[in-house]
């Protein structure tokens, strides 16, 4: 993961039966308006993690991840429920693995 003050780059890796779902090269970027300079990484990488999310649930996969944040770690049981409540005719079984669980208190800038 790259990140400068305003934007993130996050280069990942799949095993190969996952490669179809993905275009190449496998880089999730995104811009912001904003300064994100001070943003701890397990909190950077959220929006990657939600967008490949659906995929690992249904492909049955696992995500590793080296840094995230607990309190969005311990809501994807809900996210994946609300998922599994949208679309009752799939299987949502694939998970997270985490090596380092952060700690953030986070409290809205003015």
């Amino acid at each position: 993961m790259v990140a400068d003050s305003r934007s993130l780059t996050v280069i990942f890796s799949l095993s190969e039966d996952l490669n179809r779902y993905f275009n190449e090269p496998h880089v999730f970027h995104v811009e912001y308006s904003q300064d994100i300079s001070g943003v701890p990484e397990g909190i950077l990488v959220i929006p990657f993690i939600t967008n490949v999310l659906p995929i690992i649930w249904l492909k049955d996969a696992v995500l590793q991840v080296p840094k995230l944040d607990r309190v969005f770690y311990e809501s994807i049981p809900d996210i994946k429920k609300g998922y599994a409540d949208m679309s009752p005719m799939l299987t949502f079984k694939g998970r997270v693995e985490v090596s380092e669980l952060e700690e953030h208190d986070v409290s809205p800038s003015e």
